[in-house]
Formats: structure tokens, C-alpha cells, sequence
């Protein structure tokens, strides 16, 4: 067995634990290579990821005094209905040798605090091509809620001549408000049931920011 030991990482480490992370992104990049590179070059998750060190539990995974692994989730007060934990991408990774260990090793300490803190739903994003990682939460009775897919920028082909794309306006919120509720009650209904409570008046905010 090897000698991991499991501690909180910090602010003082906020600097190993993003080089995790862009490590994890540029191994997702070999397989996608249209993802954005400002996700390294800019650090844009960097601000979310140090108010999360500081603000939430975490675990820290280390081997012989480096970092090898890390795992960190914020509480989201209802998703389904009932309060849940979400690690978004940016907020967990590990080295490539023994990645399922050391994500097991962490789960199991991490998840303790959560179901403590009456958080029994836990949600993980992670990249399409991290194989181990899908095993991983897989045993752990994981499942899939959703799939977000990407595409470059080059002119769709055989379009419709009758679908017109411009930009969203005011104007448009009724028509849009309108087609997010249709969704809404689609994402409720079989085999998804993912309910939501969102109102009018967030979808015009939404709109009013988009277009601003």
C-alpha cells in the first residue's frame, strides 16, 4: 500500500493545486483540441477555485511531500430537491500514476464531511476522455446527469434557409421566456425529473445580462 497522506490544502497551496488542474486540462486537450487554451493561459477558474480552498472543505492528497491529488465541492442548497455537494472540473484532480487510488482515497475522507453536513447527493463534472475518473465514481454508484458537447466555429453545413440567428434583444423576452419554460418542463418530466423553480423575472436578468 502506498504512503498517501490526506490533509487540507490552503491558500499558501493554491499554486500546486491549480498546476493539477491544467495538468488534467492539458491531457483532456489531446484528445479535444479545439478547448480553449485561456483556460491555462488566463487562469480564469483561479479566483473560484482559491475562494474554494478557503472557503469549503477539501482534501489534499500527498506522496512523499508532493501533491498528487485534490477534491473540493460547494453545497448548492437544492438540486432535485434535496441540498447537494457539485465539484466542478476546475475543483478536483490527480496525477496520472494511480489516479484511481488517489481519488478513492479522497472520496471516501471527503464525503464523510459532506454526509455530516447533510449533503447525501454528490455531483462531480469531469472531462469526457478522464476514463479512470468515470470508473472510479462509477463504483461508487455515481451516475450520468448530463453531457455537455463542443463544436468549433467553421459555418454549419446544410442549414435550414428558413433559420435565422441574430443576437437576442429585449424584444425577444417574451418568445424566450417562453421557450425556457417549455425546456423546464421537458427536464422535468421522464426519465430526467430534473425540476427547477426558476421564475420570468431570472430569465429577463439572464437576458438583460447576456445582451448588455
Amino acid at each position: 500500500m502506498r504512503c498517501i497522506k490526506l490533509t487540507s490544502a490552503h491558500e499558501e497551496n493554491i499554486d500546486e493545486v491549480s498546476s493539477l488542474v491544467v495538468n488534467r486540462f492539458r491531457e483532456e486537450q489531446k484528445h479535444v483540441p479545439i478547448l480553449r487554451s485561456c483556460f491555462e493561459r488566463d487562469m480564469t477558474f483561479l479566483p473560484k477555485l482559491r475562494k474554494l480552498v478557503k472557503d469549503v472543505p477539501n482534501v489534499a492528497a500527498y506522496e512523499d511531500g508532493c501533491l498528487v491529488g485534490f477534491l473540493a465541492g460547494f453545497v448548492i442548497p437544492s438540486w432535485r430537491g434535496k441540498k447537494s455537494v457539485y465539484c466542478p472540473e476546475w475543483a478536483h484532480a490527480a496525477v496520472e500514476e494511480n489516479r484511481k487510488e488517489v481519488y478513492q482515497l479522497m472520496y471516501a475522507e471527503l464525503s464523510k464531511k459532506w454526509v455530516a453536513d447533510r449533503c447525501n447527493t454528490h455531483l462531480i463534472t469531469h472531462f469526457a476522455h478522464d476514463g479512470e475518473i468515470i470508473e472510479t465514481f462509477s463504483w461508487f454508484g455515481f451516475g450520468m446527469a448530463a453531457v455537455d458537447a463542443i463544436r468549433d466555429l467553421s459555418p454549419l453545413k446544410d442549414m435550414n434557409s428558413d433559420v435565422e440567428i441574430k443576437k437576442a434583444t429585449i424584444d425577444d423576452l417574451e418568445s424566450v421566456t417562453a421557450l425556457s419554460h417549455q425546456f423546464h418542463q421537458h427536464m422535468a418530466g421522464a426519465p430526467i425529473f430534473l425540476f427547477s423553480t426558476e421564475e420570468s423575472e431570472n430569465i429577463k436578468n439572464l437576458l438583460l445580462e447576456a445582451i448588455s
